[in-house]
């Protein structure tokens, strides 16, 4: 599946980064931590966006917010609390479960992207 990254420095909103192709949450992973690393931000002065196509149509969607810390430990937000995305996510089939947040969350919602 196709997935783009767009960087906000100074949380000015995301500009393109770098598009790829990954069929695990691993590899999808792996590509992020490599984008962070690369760009040469922080989690105090920058965010990123997860794209994918998941209805090959090429018409991205946006799967969530995501930084890393000094540590390289994953913060991962996908803003269920937005009515209109969690009805576009539960229209494809995602159950959200409210137990299940940060790393265990990504993974857990690549997965269920990659299925479809």
């Amino acid at each position: 599946m196709r997935f783009d990254i767009h960087l906000s420095r100074n949380f000015k909103g995301g500009q393109y980064l770098k598009s790829f192709n990954a069929n695990s949450s691993t590899d999808v992973l792996g590509q992020m931590k490599d984008c962070w690393s690369q760009s040469g931000v922080n989690n105090t002065n920058a965010e990123a966006f997860l794209f994918a196509d998941i209805d090959g149509s090429s018409n991205m969607h946006e799967l969530g917010t995501f930084a890393f810390d000094s540590d390289d430990d994953l913060s991962w937000e996908m803003n269920l609390d937005d009515a209109d995305k969690l009805s576009k996510w539960t229209s494809l089939g995602y159950e959200a479960d409210e137990f299940i947040y940060g790393h265990e969350l990504f993974e857990h919602f690549i997965g269920f992207i990659l299925s479809k």
